[in-house]
């Protein structure tokens, strides 16, 4: 079994086909070759369809920012993200809950994988990095950004959701960027109920996190 690689001389402009948009383009497309060789294996014997190539091909259309249609195809699936924050009695998060709605789960493993990466990315961006531009240019070295040593991650508790039930790439999503979205925003809620601060920048003020001035 073998498949090509992309080869922008051969194939049409697509779009990204990153993180959650490649499971679903690579795997529809994959499922198509699958049942074109299904369909052949009905009349014949494998060793007859030796040398044969079974392609599947899939590409979804949608329109462009600012679209002026009444109801414009801004994406080929949804997925859907909660996030809970536990802060303990010293105000340090404590434990980060993170549900996933990815459609069907491929590799449950990589999944949880990606959901606790993403955690940790955001509970950087949210309590402890800064950084710095001027002209765009970094101002600051990667050691001191403020990226959260292994020693300061919490518990983190993924959860995979499985919902849909979708032929489209046998229901599966992917998760890609959503899993680094939803964090900050949990933190900052439960720093909101720990000492009733609305806190409105990133990373949050008034923390244990925070770096004395």
């Amino acid at each position: 079994m073998s498949y090509q690689t992309p080869d922008t001389a051969t194939s049409p402009d697509s779009g990204n086909t990153t993180a959650s948009r490649q499971t679903l383009f690579a795997g529809e497309a994959a499922r198509r070759a699958a049942l074109e060789l299904k369909a052949a294996l009905e009349n014949s014997d494998i060793s007859d369809l030796e040398g044969r190539e079974f392609l599947g091909e899939y590409t979804a259309v949608t329109d462009s920012f600012g679209s002026d249609k009444e109801n414009p195809v801004s994406h080929v699936t949804y997925s859907y993200a909660t996030h809970l924050a536990d802060l303990d009695e010293d105000g340090k998060v404590r434990l980060v809950i993170a549900a996933h709605d990815v459609g069907r789960a491929i590799n449950p493993l990589s999944i949880e994988g990606q959901i606790e990466g993403g955690v940790v990315m955001s509970l950087g961006w949210a309590l402890t990095e800064r950084f710095p531009l001027e002209d765009g240019q970094p101002k600051v070295k990667f050691g001191t950004l403020g990226l959260l040593r292994a020693h300061q991650v919490p518990e983190i508790l993924p959860i995979i959701v499985e919902k849909g039930g979708s032929e489209l790439a046998c229901g599966a999503k992917g998760i890609g960027e959503i899993c680094s979205i939803p964090t900050a925003a949990a933190v900052q809620n439960a720093y909101y109920n720990y000492d009733g601060i609305f806190r409105t920048t990133l990373p949050l003020e008034g923390t244990p996190y925070s770096r004395k001035k």
